[in-house]
């Protein structure tokens, strides 16, 4: 039995015309995390940007802080500014389990901001009031995943697996 600590969260890119997928591995999983990951996250950044999109694994999300008292974001890492100077439009953001975090919620939307669309998916059934659907999707500053049109099972053999498609604003 291995140290829950030492597994390492690994998250598989196919890219078309690859044999092989990319494996990224998570930075950081917290706002609280030592600021020394956030640096190296940032300092690698371009390894997460394929085309006009960007792999965001899970906490990585945390890469800025929502101030409930003052109602707005600390950013100190200017991530915001390095989607926009990349001409990101698609922020991928899978997780383990659904995020129950009132604040995630705001951080989607802050991301989103400037025409850009923030897809969450997730492994459902693992929380108590869990959303009815295993994603999220955020535009331009918006909840809009009531307009993802979910498709009826493909895979009969596997009911978990669950596609959905985006909405034409996007």
């Amino acid at each position: 039995m291995g140290n829950k600590k030492s597994m390492r969260k690994v998250v598989e890119v196919w890219l078309r015309d690859e044999e092989q997928p990319l494996l990224l591995e998570q930075y950081f999983a917290k706002s609280s995390d030592p600021y020394g990951k956030k640096r190296e996250f940032i300092r690698n950044i371009s390894d997460r940007i394929f085309g006009n999109g960007i792999m965001v694994i899970c906490g990585e999300s945390n890469i800025a802080n929502f101030a409930p008292k003052k109602g707005n974001f600390k950013d100190p890492f200017s991530f915001n500014d390095i989607l926009k100077s990349n001409e990101v439009k698609f922020i991928f953001n899978p997780l383990h389990d659904y995020m129950t975090r009132y604040e995630m919620k705001k951080k989607r939307g802050y991301y989103s901001r400037g025409q850009r669309a923030v897809i969450t998916v997730w492994n459902q059934g693992k929380r108590k009031g869990e959303a009815a659907v295993p994603w999220t999707l955020f535009y331009n500053g918006k909840d809009v995943t009531g307009q993802v049109q979910e498709i009826p099972c493909q895979i009969p053999t596997r009911p978990d697996i669950r596609i959905g498609i985006l909405p034409d604003i996007i």
